[in-house]
């Protein structure tokens, strides 16, 4: 177990918990992509304080997580198996202890990989330009997600890189649902190229990801904090060494 395995009251959390916060995500953010992921799937989320009941609910393991569109959703966002979510009986041979209990373990990649992810980012891209983002939108999730989890358990001299691919890829999925008038979906993707960008080191990353994010704000009627993002992202652009933004 991890301290992220256990709730504010010192009690081992619920599996949907666990994932949550080893993601760090508030329940408000996974709530939100929970609902996109639902609808990807075909299916109709529920919204408002009934979402923010039955969340409540499942993360307390006071109710079951009965409807598949919901269970699929919830691997999709959280990247784990039915089994670690708590979505599958345990089986005679013991699997869910047996991955709940798996050596932690580290990974190192090479040059070779990174390049790969920046030219299937690179190929997303071109794809959302020629069929439009709708049809590119699960995809370009899909990809960062994949980038994410590789970060997340990532040693050696590539981190820095890979970190800038995920930025890359975050803002190009950021892009997208922005395209398709997902603000709240954007600025998530945001968060994450924002905070990859940062591990970068890498002023240009930096910058591009902050001007971006200044189209959200322009989508969603705040022009004045669009202009001060955009002031910030030319900061970035040009400074030796970059101060902390709130952006």
């Amino acid at each position: 177990m991890t301290e992220g395995d256990y709730d504010s009251g010192g009690s081992v959390a619920e599996p949907l918990k666990v994932a949550r916060l080893r993601l760090g995500w508030t329940q408000a953010a996974a709530m939100r992509r929970f609902q996109d992921a639902v609808t990807r799937h075909g299916a109709t989320a529920p919204t408002g304080a009934s979402l923010k009941r039955m969340f409540a609910y499942w993360e307390a393991g006071e109710r079951a997580v009965t409807v598949p569109s919901y269970r699929l959703a919830f691997v999709d966002i959280y990247g784990a198996l039915p089994e670690v979510l708590g979505f599958a009986p345990p089986d005679d041979l013991g699997r869910i202890a047996e991955i709940r209990c798996s050596r932690f373990e580290l990974v190192k990649v090479g040059a070779g990989l990174v390049v790969l992810f920046e030219s299937q980012t690179q190929f997303l891209r071109m794809l959302d330009r020629r069929l439009g983002s709708a049809a590119q939108a699960a995809l370009a999730q899909t990809h960062v997600a994949q980038i994410d989890s590789v970060l997340h358990r990532i040693i050696g001299a590539e981190r820095n890189s890979l970190a800038a691919a995920l930025a890359e890829a975050a803002a190009l999925a950021g892009w997208q649902a922005l395209d398709r008038a997902g603000l709240h979906t954007a600025w998530d993707f945001y968060e994450t190229a924002k905070s990859a960008a940062q591990e970068s080191g890498s002023r240009s990353v930096r910058a591009h990801v902050i001007a971006q994010r200044a189209f959200v704000l322009l989508d969603a009627n705040k022009p004045k904090l669009a202009v001060d993002v955009m002031t910030q992202a030319g900061a970035h652009a040009s400074a030796g060494t970059l101060p902390g933004t709130p952006w």
